[in-house]
């Protein structure tokens, strides 16, 4: 509203705003109180009072300018248009004689362009801008020679280097202004604190602290180049600013301001409630499926409305997933959220504390209100797993691994015709890959943190499982490793294996293909095998892979047996 009158349209939020200054401390006060609103569908207005002051008891000069601006946005969407009527008092007194009262009307304009996409990619944060000053001067005299006097233009451009760190060089008819700003985000500060770092979005409502520098160069003068600094910081929508300027012929200036933002466009959609779970990388497939958290949205207003709401986690998904749902007058709506994550979310490989951006859209009126909250969360490296969901140690059983099944049916080519033929098929070929794990050098490691994970900061207890693959390269592996290794490698051949969980310990058992009436082909002692759904299966101990398959399978039927029979 100050400079170019269009910037005015890219608010969508209500704002209260004031200053104060002495002027290079001079004894000039400048000061000002503004409002600034969204305006019925697709208008943006404000108002503005302005003041400057000087009295040392012989001179008195009282400056009052009012200021009105209105701005939207034209036939292109990144098209801006704002039109400023200002309207000044002055007045000036000498030994408290009136010298001079006058009365006069200006009118200002400007245009703002922004996403110069069109011409390359790189060029989708550039904004250029036009500043028409003094388009019209209305005395309160008829003299139409001053009607376009002091008329004057600029041109600005802006550029967006990252979401934190924003450019502008201006134009104007007597000088060049250069300035940065860059904004530290409240996770930003606390990051340096921290060995575990968080993630920030730069969202407008996370900024948290900006620091501003600036030079001012005077065209005509030829003089070093005015020095600007600020510092800005912004919480719960408050926002203090301060701008010191360095001029080498006048002392040092001080200016400071005060705003708050707030009415972020009449929203009818409140947010009761919104969570998202500490969530697991492992598991980043079912997330599609089963509800990853939720946001209880509450419509205030005597309408049905239809409400977009989208998820977007950033670095983990290619997209936002969405929902669209309806809102009944005067009620609570509880939405699930879910998320499609990307295949590049397995990279993680340390737990991340991380944002989700939850964004949810309306058209009321004609309008379109869009809000956000972001939700922090924890995502856990790729082989963590909670025994919370025993269940989702399955994941970690990966028959289609190139490398699991290639490796499997290599060792089982390898020994051809040398099968004993004394046992059943399932049975020897599981015996053959056992034993070869032996060969390999495949031992077991008690985990330190015990078979079922150390508590966490979240409150969940988290173990680490190795992807088979990765026990191959390493190996070695605690009871759960071991036992997801075994079983993937019998399942990449056809044979159907299970996982069995006791207190603090892991082992698997498998299909041997035999019937329950001829159970004796896989032994004749009962307590050698068990019964599931008409099939004899048998449970081994992959903790003792240095053992052998026959004593393997020996102890875990004992262990099964034992802790069933209680």
């Amino acid at each position: 509203m100050f400079l170019n009158p269009a910037g005015l349209g890219y608010m969508f939020y209500q704002e209260l705003a004031l200053s104060y200054n002495n002027l290079y401390n001079s004894g000039i006060y400048n000061g000002f109180i503004s409002f600034a609103t969204p305006f019925k569908n697709y208008f943006k207005f404000a108002i503005n009072y302005e003041y400057f002051y000087f009295d040392d008891n012989e001179l008195n000069v009282n400056n009052n300018l009012f200021q009105f601006t209105l701005a939207k946005k034209l036939f292109l969407d990144n098209l801006l248009f704002g039109i400023t009527t200002k309207f000044s008092l002055n007045s000036i007194k000498l030994d408290n004689n009136n010298v001079s009262d006058n009365f006069n009307m200006y009118i200002d304009a400007g245009i703002i362009y922004h996403n110069f996409k069109f011409i390359h990619s790189i060029l989708e944060t550039l904004a250029f801008g036009i500043y028409l000053k003094n388009i019209l001067n209305l005395p309160k005299t008829s003299d139409m020679e001053n009607v376009f006097s002091n008329f004057k233009i600029s041109y600005g451009v802006s550029y967006i280097f990252m979401q934190q760190l924003t450019g502008e060089f201006d134009i104007y008819p007597d000088s060049y202004n250069f300035g940065v700003e860059y904004w530290f985000t409240f996770n930003n500060i606390i990051n340096l604190f921290r060995k575990i770092k968080l993630k920030s979005i730069y969202s407008f409502s996370d900024r948290f602290l900006a620091l501003r520098f600036g030079l001012i160069l005077d065209k005509l003068s030829g003089n070093l180049p005015d020095l600007t600094l600020g510092l800005g910081i912004n919480y719960l929508m408050i926002n203090f600013n301060i701008g010191y300027i360095y001029n080498l012929g006048l002392k040092s200036d001080l200016k400071y301001s005060l705003s708050y933002k707030f009415g972020f466009g009449s929203s009818y959609i409140k947010i009761a409630k919104a969570n998202i779970d500490n969530l697991f990388t492992s598991l980043y497939k079912s997330y599609r499926n089963s509800s990853i958290g939720y946001i209880k949205l509450k419509n205030n207003s005597k309408n049905i409305l239809q409400v977009n709401v989208s998820l977007f986690i950033k670095d983990f998904m290619d997209a936002p997933t969405t929902k669209e749902i309806s809102i009944r007058p005067n009620s609570t709506f509880l939405v699930p959220l879910n998320a499609v994550f990307s295949k590049k979310i397995m990279k993680t490989k340390d737990d991340t504390p991380t944002q989700a951006v939850i964004t949810y859209t309306y058209v009321y009126n004609k309008k379109k209100v869009t809000r956000e909250i972001i939700k922090q969360f924890i995502m856990y490296g790729r082989n963590a797993i909670t025994w919370r969901n025993r269940q989702q140690i399955a994941v970690f059983i990966t028959p289609k691994d190139p490398i699991i099944s290639q490796y499997t049916r290599k060792i089982i080519q390898s020994y051809g015709d040398k099968k004993s033929g004394f046992l059943p098929e399932n049975v020897e070929k599981a015996m053959i890959i056992f034993n070869t794990l032996k060969v390999l050098g495949i031992t077991y490691i008690k985990d330190p943190n015990g078979p079922f994970g150390k508590e966490s900061v979240s409150g969940d207890f988290i173990d680490n499982i190795q992807f088979p693959s990765e026990t191959l390269r390493f190996k070695s592996g605690d009871c759960d490793d071991t036992s997801v290794l075994f079983a993937s490698m019998l399942e990449s051949i056809g044979i159907n294996t299970a996982l069995i969980d006791i207190p603090q310990h892991v082992f698997m058992m498998f299909n041997t293909g035999v019937l329950e009436e001829n159970k004796e082909e896989v032994s004749s002692n009962p307590n050698d095998y068990l019964i599931k759904d008409g099939m004899v299966w048998i449970a081994i101990e992959t903790t003792m892979i240095k053992d052998g398959f026959f004593k393997a399978w020996k102890e875990a039927m004992f262990e099964y047996n034992k802790w069933t029979k209680n």
